[in-house]
């Protein structure tokens, strides 16, 4: 594992440190390892149980993530995304991303990030086109459980 010099105390050992820590998120050139930076799995379109993610449910983050969703409507339909630390996000939570605008076709795509830890819920009064949620975690793919 790399480590920070000591002042004082990485007289003699100070370069080696220093390479050892640089070596964590960089190339032996010294160009930046992109793959060490971030990295994502593959997309899901269902839960830990292999349920299609849908509309109206909390989910909980068993990893920090990305939810994509994708509804059709009229101009006067919404997609909502809650966050919150109970299992209740639309009814407890924060609202962090709300869309009320479509695009000629009547679509509407939002999108959000989710800590490790955080449930989510999509609530709408559109049909959500498929796959209409789209989870894709941080690192190796952690599907969010379902809480309803």
């Amino acid at each position: 594992m790399a480590v920070l010099p000591t002042d004082g105390g990485s007289e003699g050992v100070w370069c080696a440190l220093y390479n050892a820590y640089l070596l964590v998120e960089h190339n032996a050139d010294g160009t930046h390892d992109i793959g060490s930076l971030i990295s994502f799995s593959a997309m899901s379109v269902v839960d830990s149980e292999d349920n299609t993610l849908i509309k109206a449910h909390a989910y909980l983050a068993g990893s920090d993530g990305f939810v994509v969703a994708h509804g059709r409507g009229a101009s006067n339909q919404f997609l909502n995304l809650y966050i919150g630390d109970s299992d209740d996000p639309a009814g407890a939570g924060t609202l962090v991303s709300q869309a009320d605008s479509q695009d000629s076709n009547g679509k509407i795509n939002v999108s959000f990030s989710v800590a490790s830890g955080e449930y989510f819920e999509i609530t709408s009064d559109m049909s959500l086109e498929g796959p209409a949620i789209i989870w894709r975690s941080v690192g190796t793919l952690s599907k969010p459980v379902d809480q309803d």
